[in-house]
Formats: structure tokens, sequence, C-alpha cells
């Protein structure tokens, strides 16, 4: 954690960017770290998603939320919506969306 967390999301950015052939696997990928938070931070998610705004991961998530009891989890999982907006609160945190 010492080291800052945006130019390794960012590299992941392009990288999905350069790569949409793979949307469908990368789709699994990006909710695949939601579900198993060893996978990787939901700040890439977040990030990722926020410049993206793909609507299948949107939706899932949505849907994933409404049926979600737990309520860590619901949190984590109301802030991945935020991030599809135009005005996420959070983008302030990173050089690319400032």
């Amino acid at each position: 954690m010492d080291k800052p967390l945006e130019p390794a999301l960012e590299a992941i950015l392009i990288f999905v960017q350069d790569h949409p052939s793979h949307r469908i696997e990368l789709v699994d990928a990006f909710l695949d770290v939601l579900r198993n938070p060893e996978k990787g931070p939901p700040e890439l998610v977040e990030y990722c998603m926020h410049e993206l705004k793909w609507p299948e991961v949107r939706e899932t998530i949505q849907i994933w939320l409404d049926g979600e009891r737990s309520e860590r989890v619901r949190h984590v999982l109301r802030k991945q919506l935020l991030a599809f907006d135009d005005n996420w609160f959070d983008a302030s945190f990173y050089e690319r969306f400032r």
C-alpha cells in the first residue's frame, strides 16, 4: 500500500480498452473481483467502470444489490454503482478524472 494505486488501475483500464473483443471475459473478470476481494480491490472496478460505463456490469451489480442481505456487501455495491455517474464524487481522487 506504499505505492500509488492509480498507475496499476490505469494500466488495467488501457489493457481493457485495447482488447474489446474480450469484453465478455472482462465483464466476468470485473464481477469476479467484486465477488472475491482477494482478486483485487473494489476500486479497480469503480475506476474502470467510471470510464467504460458498461451497462451489463451496472445491471449485474444492481441485481446483486437488490438481493443482497449483507450490509457490508451492499455498501460496496452502492459505491460501485456511484462510479457509473458522470459526477462521481470519488473521481476527484484520481488524476485521470480531475
